[in-house]
Parts: C-alpha cells; structure tokens; sequence
C-alpha cells in the first residue's frame, strides 16, 4: 500500500513538472522594449547583407530583455521569378500602413522600422536605439495553444489597446534557385512564420493559437507587442524562446 502511495505521488510530481514545463511566461518590465521590424525579401538582392545583420542578434546581450528583432517578409519582389515561401500580404500591409502613419517615408527593402519609426543607421551604427519612455508591462502566458495576456500602463488612459502575437522560426535555410539571388543560399532567423492580431476593451487578452504547438518543428520564439488601437507603432514588447 506504501509502495503504491509512493508510486501515485512521483506520477503526480511528474505530471505537474510535465505542466509547469510547457507554460511559459514573458515579462517586458515597465521600460519600454525596442521592437525593431526588418521588412525584407528572398527575391531582393540587396536584402541578404540586413538578414545577416539580423541573424546576429541572436547572440548579443539585452536580446528580448531591450530589444527583439522580427523580420517581415514581402511578396512584392515574387514576380522577379523567386516566391518568397515566408512572405505573406499581411506583412505588405504592415509596411504600407507604416508609410500610411507617416513611419517611413518610403516603401522598399530591405526597410528597418524600430518602434514604429523609420531606421536606416543600421550599416553605421550597430546600436539599437533605445527609447527611455515607460510605458508599462506587457505580460504574456502561454500554455499550449492558449495565449493569456495582460497590459498595465504607466499612466491610466482610456485608449484601447491592439495585441499582436507572432511565432518566430530560426535556423531556417533556403537554396534559391531563381531571381536576383539565384544560386545563393540564405540562412535566417526571426522570421515571422504565424501572426494574430485583437484588439481588447480593458487590455486583457484570451486567446487560441493553434500554430503555437508548432513549436516542436524546429528552434522557434514568440513576440507579442501591444499598440493603440489606430496607431500601429508598438508601445510596449515581449518575448522569448518557445521551445529552448
């Protein structure tokens, strides 16, 4: 019988570290997160140098605690004869209603917007820039395919806020074999592979993401970031490792 209690106890532990495992929580502190937004193109050639600018983010220090990278693929650049396989018109859309809000002045790739502002330094200064505004904690479970998320500014407003939530694939390699880079084989990471968008009444946010168990299929992250809801410049990000 004490055998059989014991047997039923360690089950039970298991089980409960099992959970407590695949929950994941991110936290972005009150200071605010630099979201630095790359809009780029498999069938541009100018593209491939901003990737590999990118892809080294992974190893420097302050990555998702100050900043967090995610790059935007386009498909304007597909009728050169090299279809993007990650771009998508939502991210088009994106950039368009960039330069709609006056972010960027011009639509073009590869086109670096952080925090919502046009950034074009990045070749000469390696530097992120770092706004020192506050505007509140972004906080962000996850649990499977459900995603619980909670904002609480600085400064009480009655503005409604939108949540976005992208999944993040890395490690990722493509042979292209036609258009501008023809012959060339680029390696990428933080490329947004899923996206969600709500906007919430009271700055709460329950929801279901199915492509989140895609986790498993590869070294993947998450992004969540919050915006008013007719501005789409971010006001506050979070992140982190989904699988590692």
């Amino acid at each position: 019988m004490k055998l059989s209690r014991i047997l039923i106890s360690l089950i039970a532990l298991f089980l409960f570290a099992q959970a407590e495992a695949s929950e994941k929580t991110y936290s972005s502190g009150e200071q605010q997160v630099a979201l630095l937004e790359l809009f780029t193109s498999q069938g541009c050639s100018s593209c491939p140098p901003a990737d590999k600018w990118v892809n080294q983010l992974i190893d420097r220090p302050g990555l998702w605690r100050k900043f967090i990278p995610v790059s935007f693929h386009v498909d304007y650049w597909d009728y050169i004869g090299w279809k993007d396989p990650y771009a998508s018109r939502s991210n088009l859309n994106r950039q368009y209603r960039y330069k709609q809000q006056k972010g960027v002045k011009v639509v073009y790739t590869p086109g670096f917007v952080v925090n919502g502002k046009e950034w074009r330094d990045w070749r000469r200064n390696s530097k992120i820039p770092q706004d020192e505004n506050s505007p509140g904690n972004l906080e962000v479970k996850i649990d499977g395919q459900r995603l619980q998320a909670k904002f609480i500014p600085v400064e009480k407003s009655d503005e409604r806020y939108r949540l976005t939530v992208v999944l993040l694939g890395f490690d990722l390699s493509s042979r292209v074999t036609d258009g501008e880079n023809e012959g060339r084989t680029l390696k990428e990471e933080f490329v947004v592979l899923d996206q969600a968008s709500q906007l919430s009444h009271d700055s709460n946010w329950d929801i279901q993401l199915p492509w989140l168990n895609t986790a498993s299929r590869g070294k993947r992250g998450v992004a969540a970031w919050v915006a008013t809801e007719n501005r789409q410049a971010p006001v506050q990000a979070t992140g982190g490792w989904l699988n590692q």
